[in-house]
């Protein structure tokens, strides 16, 4: 006999009617409480309550006496869900322990019709039914992710340290954001960006400089800002605004300029600098959703769904490229056509 457990499926798609909730606190959450088996707990978790303010919500977890490390990725409503919802990632949720390990989550903050309440729950999850201590299940993953982070597969020891490493618990979040910080990947941003802006190689010292600046966390959208705001890739385009502006709304924005856009952004540029209109319309929902469809393709070899797209789209808001590539690199999609 296999115990099992079974996801709360909504059977209503379209929410025209209160679908039945299964956390006794009326919210929904991902991973639910209860048992979840190890090889199905996310990168990314998330509650979901009808009418809460999540603004100002603080999200604590433990397992046992221990503290666990979590980064809120997202608040608020949109992205193709029906009510509010806070995402956040954990850093170290052990998938490889030999015995069932629980979490508490508990969410403070909640305002809900003028009221502050605080969500509360645990999730257990369940160990996978064998051990693998030498990391033989994770030795595809950590080649296919150099091949797509670093140009070439693993070499031996790296797959035999971070094929242990993995399997010992260290979450598969943790070794692609290292690879996607790495002076391999980084760089190939940067030579992309001189090639599509420049029109030229880069230089090994703007090469150099530009990816120490996204190793130390200038996020990519600031990074491109500043080469096509540059006066080298305004020059290109004839050193005036207008026709700059109709530039970058041909290669960002994929269309052709309204006069009335073009009016306003050359003016913008003229009073306020061209790298902060640059940065506006990198920033673009039409820019942001073309970045994640290339991601998507690069990693997941596949366009995203209307839903992802809009959700990862508003993630860049505020986020960074780097760390979408990250996280789509270490979705257990990705995982499972390793």
């Amino acid at each position: 006999t296999v115990a099992a457990n079974a996801l709360w499926v909504f059977d209503d798609s379209s929410f025209g009617a209160t679908p039945p909730i299964r956390e006794t606190g009326g919210f929904v959450a991902w991973p639910n409480s209860g048992f979840v088996p190890a090889q199905l707990v996310p990168s990314s978790w998330s509650v979901m309550l009808e009418g809460a303010d999540f603004r100002q919500s603080t999200v604590r977890m433990s397992t046992g006496n221990t503290s666990v490390a979590v980064e809120i990725v997202h608040r608020g409503s949109g992205s193709g869900v029906p009510w509010p919802t806070l995402v956040w990632q954990p850093r170290s949720i052990d998938g490889s322990a030999t015995s069932d390990r629980s979490y508490r989550v508990v969410i403070d903050g909640v305002v809900v019709a003028g009221s502050t309440r605080t969500l509360s729950y645990d999730v257990t999850v369940l160990p996978s039914a064998a051990v693998d201590t030498a990391g033989d299940s994770f030795r595809p993953f950590v080649n296919r992710s150099f091949q797509d982070f670093i140009g070439r597969p693993a070499e031996p020891q790296e797959l035999d340290y971070w094929a242990a490493q993995l399997a010992s618990g260290v979450s598969r979040f943790r070794f692609v954001e290292r690879l996607s910080s790495s002076d391999v990947w980084t760089a190939s941003v940067v030579d992309q960006l001189y090639l599509n802006t420049l029109g030229r190689p880069a230089d090994a010292a703007g090469r150099a400089y530009w990816t120490r600046e996204l190793q130390r966390g200038v996020p990519v959208a600031a990074v491109a800002a500043a080469f096509y705001g540059s006066p080298e890739y305004v020059a290109l385009q004839g050193s005036t605004f207008e026709p700059w502006v109709a530039d970058l709304y041909r290669v960002l924005l994929a269309r052709d300029v309204d006069i009335a856009g073009q009016t306003y952004w050359a003016g913008m540029a003229q009073q306020r600098g061209s790298g902060l209109v640059a940065y506006r319309l990198y920033q673009s929902e039409e820019s942001r959703r073309a970045r994640v469809i290339d991601l998507y393709q690069t990693f997941l070899g596949r366009a995203p769904d209307p839903d992802g797209l809009a959700y990862w789209a508003g993630v860049l808001v505020s986020g960074d490229d780097l760390r979408l590539a990250a996280d789509l690199a270490s979705s257990a999609e990705y995982f499972a056509r390793s």
